[in-house]
C-alpha cells in the first residue's frame, strides 16, 4: 500500500503516472520524489525504480532484473560485471551490497522538469527494461552454476541480433 505524499508541480516522476496508466504498469509512491513500477519485461516482471532530486536536478532509474546474487557467487558475478559495463554506452549494471540484487541504472544530470516529455520518460524506462533483457540470460547462466562464469563471459561478449 502506497504512502500519502504532496506531489510538486516541478516533478518529471508526474508524467509517470499517466504511463502507467497507458502501459498497464503497477505503480506505487514511495516518497514525493520516488516511484516504483512494475513492468513486464522478457525475462521477468522487472521492478523500476525512478527517483528524482530536485535540488541536483537528476533523474536516476534503476531496473531490477529480479536475480539473488549469494555471498559465494559474489566475486565472479562482480567479474562479469566489470566485462559488461565495459561495452555499456549508457548505465551499467550494478550489484546491491546489501541485498545482493541485480540492477541496471542509468541517471540524467540537468534534467528541466518543464521541458521532459512523457515520450522521453517512458523510452528510458523501455531502455532499462530492454537492457535488463538483454543481458538477463548471461547472469541467470552464472548464478545457475550450471556452466562456468568464463561461459558466461563469452555469452556476454557476443553481439547478438534478433530473437530466437
Amino acid at each position: 500500500m502506497g504512502i500519502s505524499v504532496q506531489i510538486s508541480k516541478e516533478s518529471p516522476l508526474i508524467a509517470i503516472e499517466d504511463l502507467a496508466k497507458k502501459n498497464d504498469w503497477g505503480l506505487l509512491w514511495s516518497d514525493r520524489d520516488e516511484i516504483m513500477l512494475e513492468v513486464k519485461g522478457h525475462w521477468t516482471e522487472n521492478q523500476v525504480f525512478l527517483i528524482w532530486r530536485p535540488e541536483s536536478k537528476i533523474l536516476h532509474m534503476s531496473a531490477s532484473l529480479g536475480l539473488q546474487v549469494l555471498g559465494e557467487q559474489r566475486s565472479n558475478v562482480c567479474e562479469l560485471l566489470a566485462t559488461i559495463n565495459e561495452r555499456q554506452w549508457a548505465g551499467h549494471f550494478d550489484l546491491c551490497s546489501k541485498e545482493g540484487e541485480l540492477y541496471f541504472r542509468h541517471s540524467l544530470v540537468g534534467v528541466d522538469p518543464k521541458n521532459i516529455s512523457a515520450d522521453f520518460l517512458e523510452e528510458m524506462i523501455d531502455i532499462g527494461i530492454k537492457e535488463a533483457a538483454v543481458q538477463y540470460p548471461v547472469f541467470d547462466l552464472a548464478l545457475s552454476n550450471e556452466k562456468t562464469t568464463q561461459h558466461a563471459l563469452n555469452l556476454a561478449m557476443l553481439d547478438v541480433a534478433g530473437n530466437a
